[in-house]
């Protein structure tokens, strides 16, 4: 290694070292306690494989959901006849509703040939009409902020509920474990939610495995 790669190699080193794994204490629990209610009192269907879409323009399978902006252009293509008899609005709070910043990611590899044009290109991708024009193609939203003026956004409730709960989002964890944790959650919960394991127990043994994780 370089010694730039070693000193990166030491920072993800001391990343995963300061990260500590608070999966079972009570204000996770009771998020967990108040995610299983609806599955527990009928609102959220046990099925798998349900599609989104029709589920959602159906008889009332799923009255709501939580998801991304991308739905949006789904339903509208998907299941027309709801034209104005569905609405999108930013999550409820208790202490706060944030949600996760994510999508596609324009990075220049380590090793390429060509970082001067690959930077050009970024550069171009994420001017403010390079952005509108890639919204109005892709229905893809920008990440220039000021791309949010385009009347498409600014006009449609829709997108507006959109960039006001954009307010209150944060990233994921900056950490290379993070999916292998995430996709861990997934497993204790769904034990949790159909083979009502015990919650707090499920938390501890899982809390155990993120710290696992960590330090590998």
């Amino acid at each position: 290694m370089t010694d730039d790669r070693n000193s990166r190699y030491r920072s993800a080193s001391r990343s995963r070292l300061r990260c500590k794994p608070l999966f079972n204490q009570p204000e996770f629990k009771e998020a967990v306690e108040y995610l299983k209610g609806f599955f527990d009192d009928g609102s959220a269907p046990l099925d798998l494989g349900l599609d989104t879409v029709q589920a959602f323009a159906g008889e009332g399978i799923v009255p709501m959901f939580i998801s991304g902006p991308w739905m949006i252009n789904a339903i509208q293509s998907q299941a027309p006849d709801l034209e104005g008899k569905w609405a999108v609005a930013p999550l409820p709070a208790k202490e706060n509703n944030l949600s996760v910043l994510g999508g596609s990611n324009l990075a220049v590899f380590e090793y390429t040939k060509h970082p001067e044009e690959a930077l050009a290109f970024i550069q171009y991708m994420s001017k403010k009409e390079t952005q509108m024009k890639w919204n109005e193609l892709t229905k893809s939203l920008p990440a220039n902020i000021a791309a949010w003026d385009a009347p498409l956004l600014k006009e449609d409730p829709k997108y507006q509920a959109i960039q006001e709960q954009l307010r209150h989002s944060e990233h994921m964890p900056m950490i290379v474990q993070w999916e292998k944790i995430a996709q861990t959650y997934l497993d204790s919960f769904e034990r949790i939610v159909r083979a009502n394991a015990d919650i707090q127990a499920e938390l501890d043994a899982f809390n155990a495995k993120a710290e696992q994780i960590l330090s590998e």
